[in-house]
């Protein structure tokens, strides 16, 4: 059994949480693909790969694929504001008056 101590706490996300977190704050330009993130966050495709599922489980981001130069790629979109509340939220913020 390990002791923690002040300088080993006990650490408050797993690193596979870090990691999604890590990626999603990369997202930021709409149709980037999983090759430019992987190359922006200088990690391997399949570690941004399975970043990018997860984030897309979660439904954070959401991603399409094409066809660019014969090849198919999978594009990442951030998802707006919009597309993260429920129809309720929806209804609430559109009454709120400014």
């Amino acid at each position: 059994m390990k002791v923690r101590t002040a300088m080993h706490p006990e650490p408050d996300v797993s690193k596979e949480e870090t990691t999604i977190y890590e990626l999603y704050e990369i997202i930021d330009n709409p149709g980037m693909r999983v090759y430019d993130l992987a190359k922006h966050a200088r990690w391997t495709h399949g570690r941004t790969h399975s970043a990018v599922t997860r984030l897309e489980k979660d439904e954070m981001i959401k991603t399409r694929r094409e066809l660019r130069g014969g090849r198919g790629v999978l594009i990442v979109e951030p998802l707006k504001w919009w597309e993260m509340m429920t129809p309720e939220e929806l209804e609430e913020f559109k009454k709120l008056e400014f």
